[in-house]
């Protein structure tokens, strides 16, 4: 794996470490810790909290999610039991986006509508964008760093029942194709079919 795959990796696998969601539970907001919603109300004093969550994150720690609604956008964060804000998740509008996300958006994407469009950002200042693009019945959300290079793509597709399916894309390597996910088994490298 060449240095700049690995470097995606370790950004990709900081970026995502945080929660799971698998083992998401609601939680009524007067039972969060007060060091926690101490620190939401500080963060965003103008804003409502209409939600709360705890789950564990990777690492195996408890971690919690506030939502909040400010100017009608949803703003989720992320904090540990100590009130420590790992994460900033942001509605924001496609037109807030940077320049060169929106072009890059666009180009990916040219007859999809963008219908949601987060901006995230992490404890050590990372920020990425996340957007979903709707053609059709088919979802996609794709996570893009600033410059607009795509981190993560996942499509979603309706099954028989209305049930989303996720299917994840992988990232573009360091020149600007596609992988697998099956390619960092085989050091970066397709198998050519037999025959």
């Amino acid at each position: 794996m060449t240095l700049a795959r690995w470097m995606i990796s370790l950004a990709l696998t900081c970026l995502f470490a945080a929660p799971r969601g698998d083992d998401e539970k609601k939680i009524e907001v007067e039972d969060l810790p007060k060091a926690v919603l101490k620190a939401a109300k500080k963060a965003f004093p103008e804003a409502k909290i209409v939600g709360a969550a705890k789950e564990k994150d990777d690492e195996g720690e408890t971690v919690f999610e506030v939502e909040m609604k400010l100017d009608g956008k949803t703003i989720d964060l992320i904090l540990d039991d100590e009130g420590e804000i790992e994460a900033v998740e942001k509605e924001i509008e496609a037109e807030d986006l940077p320049r060169a996300v929106l072009k890059a958006a666009r180009a990916k994407f040219p007859k999809a509508r963008i219908t949601k469009v987060e901006e995230i950002t992490k404890e050590d200042d990372v920020v990425v964008y996340e957007l979903v693009f709707e053609a059709g019945e088919k979802k996609t959300e794709v996570v893009m760093a600033p410059n607009g290079k795509v981190l993560k793509s996942e499509d979603s597709d309706e099954d028989d029942k209305g049930e989303a399916k996720k299917k994840d894309k992988g990232e573009d390597d360091d020149k600007g194709k596609k992988k697998d996910k099956d390619d960092d088994d085989k050091g970066g490298k397709k198998e050519k079919p037999k025959g």
